[in-house]
């Protein structure tokens, strides 16, 4: 005889089944507060002679900072720096990756009556483009990975902003660490951001409907404070609409949120600054490649801006002299490309001459193909050296734009926008090698960052400053820095030295990644890339990728640079898809005619990891 269980058991069985799934759902989720910690033997600064001391670190903060040598507190987790730097973690100061800016609902009327006579008085709710009731707090949409990618770079906090419209609403500034999005928000409400762009379709479009909109939008919200004021007070009038992008707009009237606007233009940046003006609202700049022409200006006003060194590719120096061949391992001159020979004949045999027209033939053939490649010589087109000259002074001007600010006491930071923070920590590399002083960029990055973000706790090491650590064996603004340990929140993260040592010397004897590879990234659907590579004696890598559009499927072709350094090879490229670029960056080791790795793309989805495997064609 079968027990049958009743409905009453089976339902308590259940529910003691869910209370047990419950809990160890529960002790397998992060703690909202970290475990203590001390850091010891870690040097607070990038003096040589920088003495070592200890960090206590308790509920997230920095409790106490002793002498190397004095006794540790008991019960807690010990870091042993074994002598390298603490430096504050980075802070991202303006990033679009973290949240969706959604696209604002255009029309909130009751629809327009078709047989009613024209109307004199204009739609008062068409908000195309306007939405500032948003808040990124509410919406963040931070992954694992990329939270991952900000802390592989050195990132305690960034700024999760909107973007792409004319108010797209405010930005909240988080952590890097694994958290729920609520554990994640260090400030909800920080700026109010603005462009000159609008989603969707219709009025406004233009540059002259964007500023027509943004003012009719700011009278609007004065009205509408006037008349709540009026409403408080018990005066007569109409009673205010419920209108949350009204309200939300309030705080930037009263001065206690400033509007971050998107500016690459000097242009742009007057306009703003006009605007600003005349509705009454104070003003930062986000973008700034050309705010080194406003520098003046910016100073006199004290307007923050913060730089997303969005420069683009560098033109080619037209007076940089050429470099001149490297030998070849040993000493010997690099081999040169032969000139094409006939083939040997056999043993014994004379080589054999075409003989009357069959000569006449060859000889014309020659001289036709000669003719065919001096004409495209001739009529290939060469920009003149003025002009080639004007395009990088351009450009430098653009990427030194930090040095002319830092010079007039301009307040900025560095945010990376639609880039990655190791794009962004790369790119404040080259600043500081084209002579942007190191302690003015390593500022900008941590407490100046946190200082235009209003964050008093974060970019400093000091006793009650928010416990947001990085540990470096390096200077992480020069060439050989290696991120060892990252403390977030109070949370530790452990980076394994050895994992990509950086790449040094020259390729191991017998490796040469010349030829045509075939290589197939883990996880895609999409055909398989071909890369045509070059290799010199000394490392040097270049060539070409091919591969297939993700949407038109047609075939695109992109440059390739990298070099080889023992049995590991890493290259870059940058593929150009129309409306926007994709970033990739392989690594992998060479084994023969086969390269495994990873690649990191990046692109306006953010930065993602997959492993690669390549396979070398016979020739």
């Amino acid at each position: 005889m079968k027990f049958l269980p009743s409905p009453s058991f089976a339902a308590t069985a259940l529910r003691l089944a869910a209370c047990v799934l419950l809990l160890l759902d529960a002790t397998s989720q992060a703690p909202r507060t970290a475990e203590p910690l001390v850091i010891t033997h870690v040097k607070t600064s990038l003096a040589a002679d920088a003495p070592e001391s200890s960090l206590v670190i308790e509920n997230g903060r920095i409790a106490r900072i002793l002498p190397a040598s004095a006794p540790l507190p008991p019960a807690m987790r010990v870091i042993d720096a074994k002598g390298i730097f603490g430096l504050p973690a980075f802070v991202d100061a303006a990033s679009w990756s973290a949240c969706v800016t959604p696209e604002p609902k255009i029309d909130q009327d009751l629809p327009a009556d078709m047989r009613a006579d024209v109307q004199i008085d204009m739609r008062s709710a068409n908000r195309k483009g306007v939405e500032p009731a948003f808040r990124a707090a509410a919406a963040l949409d931070f992954t694992q990975d990329e939270a991952k990618a900000w802390r592989d770079a050195g990132f305690g906090a960034l700024l999760a902003a909107p973007h792409g419209e004319l108010l797209a609403g405010t930005s909240a500034l988080i952590v890097t660490r694994d958290a729920a999005a609520r554990d994640a928000v260090l400030a909800p409400d920080v700026f109010a951001h603005a462009a000159f762009a609008a989603s969707g379709q219709g009025y406004p479009s233009t540059l002259m409907g964007y500023t027509a909109q943004l003012r009719q939008f700011v009278l609007d919200a004065r009205h509408h404070d006037e008349l709540a004021a009026r409403a408080l007070a018990g005066r007569p009038g109409p009673r205010p609409a419920f209108d949350p992008e009204l309200e939300a707009f309030g705080a930037v009237l009263r001065r206690e949120r400033r509007v971050l606007a998107e500016a690459h233009a000097a242009a742009d940046i007057d306009r703003w600054l006009a605007l600003a003006d005349e509705l009454g609202f104070d003003v930062a700049i986000v973008g700034g490649n050309q705010a080194f022409e406003r520098a003046d200006v910016l100073a006199r006003r004290n307007v923050p801006v913060i730089l997303t060194l969005e420069w683009g590719d560098g033109p080619d120096d037209p007076d940089a002299k050429q470099d001149e061949p490297k030998p070849a391992a040993g000493g010997e001159a690099p081999e040169t490309t032969p000139a094409a020979k006939p083939e040997t004949p056999p043993s014994g045999e004379a080589p054999q001459q075409p003989q009357g027209d069959a000569a006449k033939s060859h000889e014309n053939a020659g001289d036709k193909a000669a003719d065919t490649a001096t004409d495209a010589k001739r009529f290939e087109y060469v920009e003149p050296l003025a002009v080639r000259r004007a395009k990088r002074a351009r450009w430098v001007e653009r990427r030194d734009c930090a040095k002319v600010l830092a010079a007039k006491g301009v307040r900025f930071a560095f945010g990376t926008a639609n880039g990655g923070a190791s794009d962004l920590l790369g790119k404040v590399k080259q600043l500081v090698e084209a002579g942007l002083a190191r302690d003015v960029a390593l500022r900008a990055l941590t407490s100046g960052a946190a200082e235009l973000l209003g964050a008093p706790r974060l970019g400093r090491l000091e006793v009650g400053m928010d416990a947001n650590v990085a540990l470096w064996t390096a200077d992480p603004l020069g060439k050989d820095a290696r991120l060892a340990w990252l403390v977030v929140d109070g949370f530790a993260h452990e980076f394994d030295l050895e994992a990509n040592p950086p790449l040094e010397g020259k390729p191991d004897e017998g490796v040469d990644a010349s030829g045509t590879w075939t290589l197939k990234i883990e996880a895609s659907q999409e055909p398989p890339e071909t890369l045509e590579l070059t290799m010199t004696p000394d490392g040097k890598v270049s060539g070409k990728v091919r591969a297939t559009h993700p949407m038109t499927q047609a075939e695109i072709t992109a440059d390739l640079a990298g070099r080889v350094a023992q049995k590991r090879m890493q290259l870059t490229t940058s593929i150009d898809l129309g409306q926007f670029k994709i970033d990739a960056a392989y690594d992998g080791t060479l084994s023969g005619d086969a390269w495994q790795g990873t690649v990191v793309v990046k692109g306006p989805f953010g930065e993602q990891k997959f492993d690669f495997e390549a396979t070398r064609q016979p020739k």
